[in-house]
């Protein structure tokens, strides 16, 4: 059979199974299809409003076929001479380009791409460095025949109908099936949580030596920063940062590189559910290895809610916990440090190192004559 890239050996080895991959890669099918469901029921929404406009695209795009063709007896020859070409003549053409895309379907839409650009317009005469250009686009859009400027139209007519404020009735319908997708993605994320919740770190134990000639049961583990749960509730804007590269890492592994996959994998990654989980898992996984012989667990990556959580936790199991400050940036990860202690803490402190301009701060404590940090 077939070996794992090393990327998927990573990805195999942070999930556990090849069987917890494929159940990140079933996720990402089904979201995608309730996306393509959305927007094939979109697609056929608008196809709908526009049907009774046929005839108008259809006279809209011959009046503009006419009108092209007249400048375009002007402008053709003047090209095949290499004469300067008549500024009037290159408007007639991006006024009839612009009727056609512009209709009455909705706020103005310009199809870029097809009326000649401001700058073009400027070089009219043959020694200007950009007259190859214009005659060329000239004679791109001379060309268009009667059945691809109806195409045109109704093209455009569809991007002004699906930005907004055009059809109050078609309006009504997307918000529909944007919801009814997100209730499917929402149910989805519910359903792998379980995976889209974890850390892409794996806890690691270690006994060291300490300061009274015991050794210090030490355990670390990166339990990878998800969005604030309390921002997530209010509705209010989350950064994605410290889920982003994972969120890459899975989608290689699965050799799946569309943007829209991403998307979909990135929103359940941060969803309520997939934060959730995660912040129950952090406090399972401490409590096991705090229970299990660690004096001490250090946590890197820790958000502000989980922090909350794990004091918490301690308060409850009578530990004790020191942590980083957060980030000033609101925009920015909280990208915090912790040390969570089984037995009392006698001092705690912040230590900031300062690596390429950036200023990075580590929780430390000291229990007895030994320090943590």
């Amino acid at each position: 059979s077939r070996q794992p890239t090393a990327i998927e050996a990573s990805m195999l080895h942070w999930l556990g199974s090849e069987e917890a991959l494929r159940g990140i890669g079933a996720f990402l099918t089904a979201a995608a299809e309730s996306k393509q469901r959305q927007k094939q029921f979109e697609q056929e929404a608008v196809e709908a409003v526009l049907a009774p406009r046929q005839d108008e695209l259809h006279i809209r795009a011959s009046e503009a076929s006419a009108a092209i063709s007249s400048a375009a007896s002007v402008l053709l020859p003047k090209i095949k001479s290499r004469e300067t070409l008549p500024l009037e003549s290159l408007l007639a053409v991006n006024a009839a380009i612009r009727a056609v895309e512009n209709g009455e379907l909705g706020p103005e839409a310009e199809v870029k791409a097809e009326a000649i650009p401001a700058k073009l317009l400027e070089a009219l005469d043959a020694d200007s460095k950009l007259y190859s250009h214009l005659t060329r686009r000239v004679e791109v859009v001379c060309g268009r025949s009667p059945e691809e400027l109806e195409r045109l139209g109704k093209e455009a007519a569809k991007v002004r109908l699906l930005s907004g404020g055009g059809n109050a009735e078609l309006d009504a319908k997307r918000v529909e099936l944007s919801a009814a997708h997100s209730e499917v993605l929402g149910n989805l994320a519910g359903e792998y949580a379980g995976l889209l919740g974890l850390s892409d770190h794996r806890l690691v134990k270690q006994s060291v030596p300490s300061g009274e000639g015991e050794a210090l049961a030490v355990a670390t583990w990166n339990i990878l920063e998800f969005p604030n749960a309390e921002a997530l509730a209010s509705g209010a804007c989350v950064t994605q940062d410290g889920v982003r590269p994972v969120c890459d890492a899975l989608l290689a592994a699965l050799d799946s590189k569309g943007t829209e996959e991403k998307s979909l994998l990135l929103a359940a990654m941060c969803s309520p559910a997939a934060v959730a989980k995660h912040s129950a898992m952090v406090l399972a996984k401490l409590k096991e290895a705090l229970s299990s012989g660690a004096d001490v667990v250090m946590l890197q990556e820790v958000s502000i809610d989980v922090r909350d959580r794990i004091s918490a936790l301690c308060t409850e199991h009578g530990w004790q916990a020191c942590f980083s400050t957060a980030s000033e940036d609101p925009a920015k990860c909280d990208a915090m440090t912790g040390i969570v202690s089984r037995e009392s803490i006698d001092e705690q402190a912040e230590l900031e190192v300062k690596e390429a301009g950036k200023i990075r701060r580590f929780a430390a404590l000291r229990r007895g004559k030994g320090g943590v940090g």
